[in-house]
């Protein structure tokens, strides 16, 4: 045989054996593709299989934070109910104290005429007689033979002007509950024109003109 058949015959089983190889080589990768991808899928489910299992561990775990949560506020408002009557179911006090100035103008005041008023001083038998120590039929008498003689003057008119007045007001506040049907409201009240501790009043023909324990902390007066 000569050289070339030698290497043509050969070449025929390298060539199948090269065939074969390769078929070898390249049919492995591909099973182990496949095994690779279901091993990978199964692997993303079990994963997933434990996040969901996760999922519901953390939606419980919120569940029970949010009921804790609620409990908790329930709880903390009946202890502030509690402590709060607990505070004031002896005597709750509260404090106002004002301080106030005004200023005060009136302007063509009508009085008596001082004439009048004057002869109230002056004794009945005097002269000019007056009406100091008469009686009221002596009074009445004397000022109708005032007015018939055409002696008694107009009314006079005056300014008054009280350019800053000052008062202060202080009321203690007392209130408590004893229980659901009962309570208790109460107020201390002091009302005073600064300064004044006289007790000089003036007949203003109302009921404040009268001492009463009702009204003695609604007009200002002395201390």
């Amino acid at each position: 045989m000569g050289f070339w058949a030698k290497m043509k015959a050969g070449i025929k089983p390298y060539r199948a054996t090269v065939l074969a190889f390769a078929l070898i080589l390249a049919l492995p990768p591909v099973s182990w593709a496949a095994d690779d991808t279901q091993s990978l899928r199964k692997q993303i489910d079990s994963m997933k299989e434990q996040m969901d299992a996760l999922q519901k561990k953390l939606d419980q775990i919120e569940a029970q934070s949010a009921k804790q949560a609620e409990d908790s506020q329930e709880i903390q408002e009946r202890l502030d109910k509690a402590e709060l009557h607990t505070a004031t179911d002896k005597l709750s006090l509260g404090v106002d104290f004002r301080t106030r100035a005004d200023s005060i103008h009136y302007d063509n005041i009508r009085v008596a005429p001082q004439a009048i008023t004057n002869s109230f001083f002056i004794p009945i038998t005097g002269t000019p007689p007056g009406f100091n120590g008469g009686t009221l039929d002596q009074i009445q008498q004397g000022i109708a033979n005032m007015a018939a003689g055409g002696m008694i003057p107009p009314a006079e008119q005056v300014d008054a002007d009280n350019d800053i007045i000052y008062t202060n007001r202080f009321r203690l506040e007392m209130k408590s509950r004893i229980n659901s049907q009962l309570t208790f409201g109460g107020r201390l009240a002091a009302y005073k024109v600064f300064g004044d501790s006289t007790g000089v009043k003036f007949n203003q023909g109302s009921l404040g003109d009268v001492t009463f324990d009702g009204n003695t902390s609604s007009l200002p007066h002395g201390d």
